[in-house]
């Protein structure tokens, strides 16, 4: 698992700053995991706040997770990954991330009104093929799910089909939605696709300076 902070100061929006300081990585698709600190989304923050380790496990290594989280609970691999790729940066980072507290959590409400998402679609997983593009997919969870590990294991075989089946880029977002219609229905509410006018990075740099957590699993 890659976890990696990027707060936005700088005003270019997503896909730029600290990230490429330190990763070479080419991902061929990213998820934005979209939730917040009310109570209908408990369950989920609450797995992600415990279970970084199992999404990095089923998620393969073309796909790059985004949430806002603090990662001190995804255990001692993890770290030492980070160590290792950060060097004499990691205790100043590291400080960074401490600081995270679960409020960060409600700025999925300012993402989805700016990306045109309602929020009683919340909490969500919003699936694309890179910053620029303007499609995606959504993955609307059940607010009444308490399943999130079989949930993510067949989200994410989902995932791993689409970006190996021989087909071009293009047609991830298309395909994704398709697959993820396919799942047993007591899992979600439902999954579409969408259009995020301007693309992700255009409209994302409005989040300033708060501090975001990355998962990036390569």
């Amino acid at each position: 698992m890659w976890v990696a902070p990027e707060d936005f100061s700088d005003g270019t929006g997503l896909g730029s700053g600290n990230i490429s300081k330190y990763i070479e990585h080419k991902f061929e698709i990213f998820c934005f995991i979209l939730y917040g600190t009310g109570e209908s989304h408990r369950i989920l923050a609450e797995y992600l706040y415990e279970n970084g380790g199992h999404i990095h496990a089923v998620s393969g290594d073309k796909c790059l997770i985004i949430l806002f989280e603090n990662p001190k609970n995804w255990g001692k691999f993890w770290e030492k990954r980070w160590k290792d790729l950060l060097g004499s940066d990691y205790n100043q980072i590291k400080e960074e991330w401490d600081n995270i507290d679960i409020s960060y959590r409600d700025v999925s409400y300012d993402i989805a009104e700016k990306w045109g998402i309602r929020r009683r679609e919340l909490p969500c997983m919003v699936f694309v093929q890179n910053f620029e593009s303007e499609d995606s997919a959504i993955f609307q969870f059940l607010k009444t799910e308490n399943n999130y590990e079989k949930v993510f294991d067949e989200i994410f075989d989902c995932v791993n089909k689409v970006l190996n089946m021989d087909i071009s880029e293009d047609e991830y977002i298309e395909e994704l939605n398709k697959k993820f219609n396919q799942i047993e229905r007591w899992h979600f509410t439902k999954s579409k696709c969408h259009s995020i006018k301007g693309g992700v990075s255009k409209v994302a740099s409005f989040i300033g300076t708060v501090p975001i957590v990355k998962i990036l699993i390569g």
